[in-house]
């Protein structure tokens, strides 16, 4: 609910938001928190070998905790700073990179042809992996979700949801315009275009 969108249109309704599994942030973080143990492992052996006194390490201390806690940092408001979104209208993935650069490929619910799921031992393990897209367009990937059969499940109602107004309101309309013309209506309401086809 905090989390601005200002990419949704009028009448637009969420139905899911989530950020990627949190494997995602942790496979980044835990390579830097090795590191960080290991250079202060070797540079506190050679304090007391001698070698280096503790002025000098109390400096090497500081500039690797600012670096890789910095680094840490920027990690974790990318993470968070990425969603997946499922709405009445269209399935996306935003991402956004801080300071460098702001993404979000989308799917228009009317537009898809299939949705997949897909996943690795680790994923399987975790209960993380993608889900697939596919779109008259090309392919969507909404990646590494919490779940991801019940976030296809979410998606596939929110399809046929979808597809079911799309139909009432084009029968609507072609009720409309036979009623039109049984009653010799000048101006008959306009013709319908099927669903997919170009107008």
């Amino acid at each position: 609910l905090q989390t601005r969108l200002d990419w949704l249109a009028q009448g637009e309704v969420i139905h899911f938001m989530t950020h990627a599994h949190p494997y995602k942030l942790w496979i980044r973080l835990v390579p830097a928190m090795v590191l960080f143990a290991f250079l202060c492992s070797m540079w506190l052996y050679l304090v007391l070998a001698g070698i280096v006194g503790m002025g000098l390490f109390s400096v090497l201390f500081m500039a690797t905790l600012a670096v890789l806690g910095g680094y840490s940092a920027w990690n974790y408001f990318e993470w968070k700073n990425d969603f997946v979104v499922i709405t009445n209208q269209r399935a996306l993935y935003q991402e956004r990179v801080v300071l460098l650069y702001d993404s979000r490929q989308e799917a228009p619910l009317n537009a898809i042809l299939s949705i997949t799921t897909r996943s690795n031992q680790l994923g399987r393990w975790f209960a993380f992996g993608d889900v697939v897209v596919r779109t008259q367009a090309g392919q969507i990937l909404l990646p590494t979700v919490r779940y991801p059969p019940q976030v296809a499940q979410i998606l596939e109602l929110a399809w046929i949801q979808s597809k079911t107004e799309r139909s009432r309101s084009e029968r609507k309309l072609f009720e409309e315009t036979i009623r039109g013309r049984l009653r010799g209506q000048q101006n008959p309401a306009p013709a319908i275009t099927p669903a997919g086809a170009a107008p």
